[in-house]
């Protein structure tokens, strides 16, 4: 076998370096992406890997130079024996930490790593100081190494294939079960011809055949574990999204829809009736004197005697029924079809017949429970799903004031809320003109709190009233179509914004919230560019935020609109995250930057193990898909610890700032990292 020149041994040493040190760069970006245990195992192997190539390089050169100081080979050859060594152990570590879902113990992580370091000290120094016993040590030296990463080699490919079908493994998985058996069998090739006695030492040099073969073999396993890591990445995002879907659209005690998801179907049933000319009956149902049942006795006892009662309804109203949960203890559902008012009250009476409950009280009595309903019909009592699920409601309320164990039908009463909203709806247009709107910024804070955005929200500084937050005026404002008026000026002052923020020195990313009927709107995207090229604010310090909602009601106009926006330069973020129903497929055709956990989760993660795992679920689809994920409504120090433990990139609420003026956030950015106050 002819000994190949330095100059190919130098060529083929740097490729596989190369392919290493790309691998582990990719494997460590992975890792801030994902925050994977697996992944710095994995980036820490292929590092010394390419470390490991340099060295051996290194020392072979010196070698075949005429360098005769020992010292001066050995330290690339200490160097490059660690790492190998370093290297296996690490790819072992990483893989086995993904096939057990977890990062091995500590003690366990440094006792292999500290093995890895003395095996490799062992075999490079029992050969430097004594070169010329190159039969008798060469087994400590290179035998050794192939023995021990056969051995290694064999054992990962065996634990990945072990514990499942051949046919269940994904495919990355599969090429790195092979590359690993096909490492095992070149490495115990090498080793038997080592140990044998009758191979000749001149023949113990590498061809640059079986280089080629070491690249394509390590450019495999890198492949594959890639390949494999994907496909890890995309089971999570999609048990995830899940594990989101059953957890918000789902009641975990009764596993009915709840309001959201039950409004969703109800407008689906509305429409068919509506076709088919068809009536239909809402009612929805509650134990009476819940209350006083929950400070008697434990929720635990009432939660029980609420999902007995989806059970009863359910059994009662037969399969394909559309049945729902409000909230912790009223029930909704569908009669379909009803003739008339008469027989939606027929069978409204039928129905509170079979509701007779009972709890067992202190001392082991049974209590007995009745419950009320209340009744809405479509389409004399309302036309939308909403406004019959809350006539219901209002009907039910009523039920219940009169005495519970009885229904009672939807009676409409109404109020002044309609002339008041009137009236709202003309000042709005005054102060537009007299220039009482204004905006103000709160800021989102990063893992270290430092200050890298702010939400842009509009106020209302009322002559008489003071300052007026969206929630007191924009309801009038959708009445009177303004939203996108509003959201035209939030848009415009958020970019001069960050036009100033730029050339102070300190830009900020800022995000403005666009009301559906505003990014829907023709041009919607054009004007945006127009106001970007107007106040000359970087397109990039620029993020619009929409709910899931509207992106979910034309997902195909949505995600037009969204290239376009894209195409500016400007980011997109999913407002409210969570209260919405998208698939894995839908977030991923949307494109967006960021993600926002809805308030409404993160306000019960300390004491509410639904809303925690919620949360924990949404931080997990995010970084899954690769988004940047928001947690909004911060206003306490156990919200703060149980985000930043699960990764989450920015927080925002109260706690950390509230909506400041342009001037007094200015003052907060030159202030530092901002602590929970």
């Amino acid at each position: 076998m002819i000994e190949q020149p330095p100059s190919v041994v130098a060529l083929l040493s740097a490729l596989q370096a190369l392919l290493g040190l790309g691998l582990g760069t990719l494997f460590a970006y992975y890792h801030r992406v994902y925050r994977r245990p697996h992944l710095q195992f994995w980036s820490a192997s292929f590092y010394a890997l390419a470390l490991f190539l340099v060295g051996s390089a290194a020392a072979l050169l010196l070698a075949r130079r005429g360098a005769d100081a020992t010292a001066v080979r050995t330290i690339p050859s200490v160097l490059s024996q660690v790492a190998v060594y370093v290297h296996v152990a690490t790819l072992v570590l990483g893989t086995l930490a993904l096939r057990g879902g977890m990062a091995p113990p500590s003690w366990l992580t440094r006792s292999v790593l500290a093995g890895a370091v003395a095996l490799g000290v062992i075999a490079t120094l029992a050969y430097a100081f004594d070169p010329a016993a190159v039969r008798e040590r060469v087994f400590m030296r290179v035998g050794l190494r192939y023995f021990v990463a056969a051995a290694t080699y064999l054992g990962v490919a065996v634990a990945l294939l072990a514990g499942q079908p051949w046919r269940n493994a994904s495919v990355g998985q599969r090429i790195v079960a092979l590359a690993f058996l096909g490492f095992s069998l070149v490495s115990l090739l090498n080793f038997a011809a080592i140990v044998s006695p009758v191979v000749p030492m001149e023949s113990m040099a590498a061809s640059p055949w079986l280089n080629f073969v070491d690249l394509a073999a390590v450019g495999a396993i890198g492949t594959g574990l890639v390949v494999w890591l994907h496909d890890d990445e995309r089971r999570r995002a999609e048990g995830a999204a899940g594990e989101v879907e059953r957890l918000t659209f789902f009641d975990p005690r009764t596993g009915l829809p709840n309001r959201h998801l039950f409004v969703e179907r109800l407008v689906e049933r509305l429409i068919e009736a509506d076709v088919r000319g068809e009536r239909l009956a809402v009612l929805v149902a509650r134990p009476d004197r819940v209350r006083a049942l929950r400070a008697a006795l434990d929720d635990a006892a009432v939660d029980g005697l609420v999902a007995r009662l989806a059970v009863r309804l359910g059994e009662w109203l037969g399969t394909g029924a559309l049945m729902g949960q409000l909230d912790d203890d009223r029930l909704v559902l569908v009669l379909a079809p009803v003739a008339d008012a008469g027989e939606a009250g027929r069978r409204a009476d039928a129905l509170l017949g079979q509701l007779g409950l009972a709890l067992t009280a202190p001392g082991g009595s049974l209590l007995p429970v009745t419950c009320s309903l209340g009744l809405a019909q479509f389409p004399a009592d309302g036309d939308t799903a909403e406004a019959l699920v809350s006539a219901a409601s209002a009907a039910q309320s009523g039920a219940a004031a009169a005495g519970g164990n009885r229904w009672a039908p939807f009676s409409r009463n109404l109020g002044n809320a309609g002339r008041e909203n009137l009236l709202l709806e003309a000042e709005l247009r005054r102060a537009m003109d007299a220039g009482e709107l204004e905006v103000h910024y709160q800021p989102m804070v990063d893992r270290e709190g430092r200050i890298v955005a702010a939400e842009a929200l509009v106020r209302w500084r009322h002559p008489r009233r003071g300052l007026l937050l969206p929630g007191e005026f924009l309801a009038a404002a959708a009445g009177g179509n303004l939203l996108s008026k509003i959201d035209r000026f939030v848009l415009g002052e958020a970019c001069r914004c960050c036009t100033r923020r730029a050339a102070a020195g300190n830009p900020l990313r800022i995000a403005v919230n666009i009301a559906a009927q505003t990014f829907e709107a023709p041009g919607f995207a054009d004007g945006v560019a127009a106001e970007l090229a107007a106040s000359g604010a970087p397109a990039r310090l620029l993020e619009l935020e929409i709910t899931e909602g509207t992106a979910m009601r034309d997902l195909e106009q949505a995600a037009r609109i969204i290239e376009r926006i894209r195409a500016l330069g400007v980011a997109l973020a999913l407002d409210d995250f969570g209260v919405g129903y998208s698939s894995m497929s839908q977030l991923r055709h949307l494109a967006a930057d960021t993600l926002k956990i809805d308030q409404s989760f993160t306000a019960g993660v300390e004491s509410q193990a639904r809303d925690a795992a919620i949360a924990s679920a949404l931080v997990q689809l995010g970084h899954s898909l690769g988004l940047r994920v928001v947690a909004e409504g911060i206003e306490r120090e156990g919200q703060v610890a149980f985000f930043r433990e699960r990764g989450a990139d920015l927080l925002q609420g109260f706690l950390l700032a509230r909506p400041l003026p342009e001037p007094e956030l200015a003052r907060l950015l030159a202030a530092g990292p901002v602590t929970a106050r």
